[in-house]
């Protein structure tokens, strides 16, 4: 991996920043993304005595940030520093390299990421392929040959690793082999949580 692409470019200070932030009662992406725009980064936030930070934001959110200042936060975040000491598992944030450029466009893109596996894949021409958990044969036939056929040409299939379409999916793009651009699962637990639990299999042979 070039240097330029190494994701771990954050002080931990600035890491440990983001982390609060995106743990903050409240305080969701957009939301959060309204609050920096305040301040020069999210360190700036950390520092922001309590007075300054209810002229700039409502009540209820300046008192989320109030409440991510304290030990239950702050151990959160120690176990989420651990776990990215971890050989391939990474926490990103929109000020890294890595961070996928299209999702940090988006209004409400996440303010942290949590990642295992290859960075790089991220940064490959992607295609996202969902669909019904409680699919016809034919329809997962289908999504794992057209997910197989997308990996041999260069794209990485990205789905939500659910029963149904989405390993469908997922096996497709590992069908295709060595040589293919292969698959991201994007999560709705946390990154150290395999579900449905008989997927655990299948997130072995994605990573």
């Amino acid at each position: 991996m070039a240097d330029s692409l190494m994701p771990h470019t954050l002080s931990s200070e600035t890491l440990t920043a983001w982390l609060r932030l995106s743990m903050a009662p409240g305080l969701g992406p957009i939301s959060g993304r309204r609050l920096l725009s305040h301040f020069p980064d999210p360190l700036a936030v950390e520092q922001c005595p309590p007075q300054q930070l209810a002229m700039l934001v409502p009540k209820t959110i300046c008192e989320g940030l109030m409440l991510a200042r304290g030990d239950a936060v702050s151990q959160q975040i120690h176990q989420a520093l651990q776990w990215a000491l971890e050989p391939d598992q990474f926490i990103l944030t929109p000020d890294q390299s890595m961070y996928p450029a299209l999702l940090r466009q988006t209004a409400d893109a996440p303010m942290v990421l949590y990642a295992k596996g290859d960075l790089l894949r991220l940064q490959q021409p992607a295609l996202a392929i969902v669909g019904a958990r409680t699919a016809t044969a034919d329809g997962l036939e289908h999504a794992n040959d057209f997910a197989c056929t997308l990996a041999r040409r260069g794209w990485c299939v990205v789905s939500g690793l659910a029963l149904g379409v989405d390993a469908a999916a997922h096996r497709g793009a590992i069908q295709a082999g060595p040589a293919g651009a292969s698959t991201i699962a994007v999560l709705g637990t946390g990154a150290d949580v395999v579900y449905p639990r008989n997927h655990a299999e299948l997130t072995r042979r994605i990573l």
